[in-house]
């Protein structure tokens, strides 16, 4: 069941990298992953990707806590020149800091779910109002109805965005 679920966290990352870095991010993630710690030209090698290429792609990862860099200095003033920079992947390490993302990812989406709920509180009220009286037929406008349909598409998309991303949260979290 622990390799099941690894293998899930493992596309599920993937997928992520692929949306944010294209295929050349998820072959550098994966290269990482199994080979450990490279320089970037081995990095550039093994993936054949083009050195300008994969250096860009690198530090967009890193930026993003997909890939994290080592400096090995070779003299002891630590001269940019004169120094190693290695690349690694740490599986537990990406996983918390995703983790991390999808808990802001999912604030954001609930915020954004309150704001347009907020927007429409009028029409909520009224047809609330009119459910508490009894009342099996209103009337609303034509600018309210569309209101209303707006109000119901991006409700439904965002509360889909939500148990998405507590299915994630679960995966990332629980085990």
């Amino acid at each position: 069941m622990v390799r099941f679920i690894d293998t899930l966290k493992l596309k599920h990352l993937e997928a992520v990298a692929k949306e944010k870095f294209g295929e050349m991010g998820v072959r550098i993630f994966r290269m990482l992953l199994l080979r450990g710690q490279l320089e970037q030209k081995q990095v550039s090698d093994c993936a054949m990707i083009p050195a300008r290429d994969t250096r860009e792609t690198l530090y967009r990862m890193l930026t993003s806590g997909f890939v994290f860099m080592q400096d090995i200095p070779k003299t002891a003033d630590r001269a940019p020149t004169r120094t190693f920079y290695t690349w690694r992947s740490d599986w537990a390490v990406t996983c918390d800091r995703f983790a991390v993302e999808l808990y802001r990812a999912a604030g954001n989406v609930w915020a954004r779910l309150q704001h347009e709920m907020q927007r429409a509180r009028q029409l909520l009220d009224l047809i609330e109002e009119a459910t508490d009286l009894g009342k099996l037929t209103f009337s609303i406008t034509p600018a309210q109805r569309s209101q209303l349909q707006r109000l119901n598409t991006v409700s439904q998309v965002l509360d889909a965005g939500l148990m998405q991303l507590d299915d994630s949260i679960a995966l990332f979290n629980t085990f």
